[in-house]
């Protein structure tokens, strides 16, 4: 019993160094050794191989060299980019410019204009003669000196049919006697003793006219053929014109106030 014990104490002391001895060599790493293969030929002819030329040198592999822009980029390092949570310095707030006035700019001198010349014909001369002629023409109304009231003068108690009739006649020969002389009959008409001009006029009581003379029969004073009319039409309205105002009797004023005058060239030629 013994002896086995001794024998297997030697045994395991013997592995142990075993195993101490060899660990290191099992844990290292077995370095591969490439074999060159160097070609050789077999010369049979010393002489020939005494006379071939020296083999060329050979050329080592240089390193590729990198190309310039990948150098300075990889010279260059990129700069740190800042971290997300930092805050951003505020920028200087910027002074407004302040506003240039501007010049004031001086009127340019406008170019005088040249006096024009006096004209021959001024029309403050021309408006005086033709205010003269028509004053010569129509003399203005004079203003009554008393105001005539006109609603007691048309209060008259009223008259019979054949009263106003007669009346009327008279005072139409009274206009007529006065408008006649300031009429004339136009020379060289012919058919004179037809050109009788009916004309209708308005008064005032002062005997004054209250508007223009109206030619009764207008149309036929633009119908062809009828110019000596038309002239002899014109002449008898500008002399009522010229002899206003009339002298009639106020207290018959509501019969002569309108009033149709006939003017009859037979009569003045002694027809």
């Amino acid at each position: 019993m013994k002896k086995a014990i001794i024998i297997s104490a030697l045994g395991h002391a013997a592995l142990i160094a075993l195993l101490a001895m060899k660990l290191p060599f099992l844990t290292r790493e077995t370095e591969v050794i490439e074999e060159e293969f160097v070609p050789v030929e077999l010369v049979e002819h010393l002489e020939e191989v005494a006379k071939a030329p020296p083999p060329p040198p050979r050329e080592e592999p240089q390193p590729e060299e990198k190309p310039v822009e990948e150098q300075q980029q990889a010279a260059v390092e990129p700069e740190p980019t800042p971290p997300d949570d930092a805050v951003p310095l505020p920028e200087p707030e910027k002074k407004p410019k302040e506003a240039q006035k501007p010049e004031p700019k001086t009127p340019a001198a406008s170019p005088k204009r040249k006096p024009t010349p006096p004209s021959r014909f001024s029309a403050s001369r021309i408006a005086a003669l033709l205010d003269k002629s028509v004053d010569q023409e129509a003399p203005a109304t004079e203003a009554p000196k008393k105001p005539f009231d006109a609603a007691k003068l048309l209060e008259r108690p009223q008259r019979s049919a054949l009263e106003t009739a007669q009346m009327a006649a008279s005072l139409r020969s009274l206009i007529r006697s006065q408008v006649e002389p300031c009429w004339s009959v136009p020379a060289g008409a012919r058919g004179a003793e037809e050109l009788q001009v009916k004309i209708r006029i308005y008064l005032l009581p002062n005997g004054a006219l209250a508007r223009a003379p109206e030619i009764v029969d207008s149309a036929r004073m633009y119908a062809p053929g009828q110019e000596f009319f038309r002239v002899a039409a014109e002449s008898a309205r500008r002399a009522i014109q010229r002899c206003a105002p009339l002298k009639l009797p106020p207290d018959t004023y509501d019969i002569w106030r309108e009033t149709e005058l006939i003017f009859d060239p037979k009569e003045m030629l002694g027809g």
